[in-house]
C-alpha cells in the first residue's frame, strides 16, 4: 500500500491496521531525514563550528534533545554523538586518501584543534594512522 492510498483511503479513520501502517511509513521516512540533517551538520563547511554542536542540533531539528537522540538510537543504534564522530573520522579518512594535503591541513580544517587529537582519533576508530591512510593513496591509485 503506497503513501497516497493511506492518505486518500476512506476508511482511513477507523481503520487502526491503516493507521499503524501509515504510522510504520512516516517513522521509516523520519529516519531517512534524520540521517541527512546529521550528514549536512558534518559536511556543511559554512557552518560556525557552534552550530556544528549536538546541543544546537536537535534545537534546529525542531524536537526536544531526549527525542532527537532515540530518532537517533532508531536510526543508527547509537545516539548522535557517536554516530556524528564516526562520519566525521570517514569524512576525514576520505579526505586523507583523496587529496594531497597534509595531515595537520586536513584536521585543521575539519575542526580538530589539537594536533594529537585527529591523529588518535583515527586511530581508535580505524585502527590505523592518518599516515597510513595517506599511503593508500597511492596504493589505491595503481
Amino acid at each position: 500500500m503506497s503513501f497516497m492510498d493511506l492518505v486518500f483511503c476512506r476508511d482511513f479513520i477507523s481503520d487502526t491496521d491503516v493507521i499503524n501502517k501509515l504510522c510504520h511509513f512516516i517513522r521509516g521516512i523520519e529516519s531517512y531525514w534524520v540521517a541527512q540533517f546529521l550528514l549536512d551538520q558534518v559536511l556543511d563547511n559554512s557552518k560556525s563550528m557552534k552550530s556544528h554542536k549536538l546541543y544546537n542540533s536537535y534545537k534546529e531539528y525542531g524536537v526536544s534533545e531526549s527525542y532527537f537522540r532515540k530518532l537517533c538510537y532508531n536510526a543508527f543504534t547509537c545516539g548522535p554523538k557517536k554516530q556524528l564522530r564516526m562520519w566525521r573520522a570517514a569524512y576525514n579518512a576520505l579526505q586523507l586518501i583523496e587529496n594531497d594535503e597534509s595531515i595537520a591541513t586536513v584536521a585543521w580544517n575539519n575542526g580538530y584543534a589539537s594536533s594529537s587529537h585527529f591523529p588518535t582519533e583515527i586511530k581508535t576508530l580505524f585502527g590505523i594512522t592518518p599516515r597510513e591512510f595517506k599511503n593508500l593513496e597511492g596504493f589505491l591509485n595503481e
